[in-house]
C-alpha cells in the first residue's frame, strides 16, 4: 500500500533537489524513497559535505598546478623553518 509524506522544504531546496534528480534521470520521489530506504535498513543517517569539484574548479586547479610547475624553479625552498626565518629577517 502506498501512502502520501508531505514535507516542509525551502522552496530553493526542493527546486533544486528536483533539477538534481532530473539531471541523473529519476524522479525526486525515488530519490526521497531510497534515502529513506536506508536510513531504515541502517538505522544511521549519513551526511556528506564532500562534493565533487565542479569543471571550473578543476580547470582553475590544473591552471595554479601548472603555473607552479613553471615558477618552481625561481622559487627558493626551505628544508627547514629556521632558514626560512632567517631569511624573512625574522630573527
Amino acid at each position: 500500500m502506498n501512502t502520501t509524506l508531505m514535507l516542509k522544504l525551502d522552496k530553493e531546496l526542493r527546486d533544486n533537489a528536483k533539477k538534481t534528480a532530473e539531471a541523473l534521470g529519476v524522479p525526486l520521489t525515488t530519490v526521497v524513497h531510497a534515502l529513506l530506504k536506508q536510513f531504515v535498513r541502517e538505522r544511521k543517517i549519513t551526511v556528506s559535505l564532500d562534493t565533487a569539484p565542479t569543471k571550473t574548479k578543476l580547470r582553475l586547479f590544473e591552471s595554479i598546478s601548472n603555473e607552479l610547475d613553471r615558477e618552481s624553479k625561481r622559487v627558493k625552498h626551505y628544508n627547514n623553518a629556521d632558514k626560512l626565518i632567517a631569511d624573512l629577517g625574522l630573527l
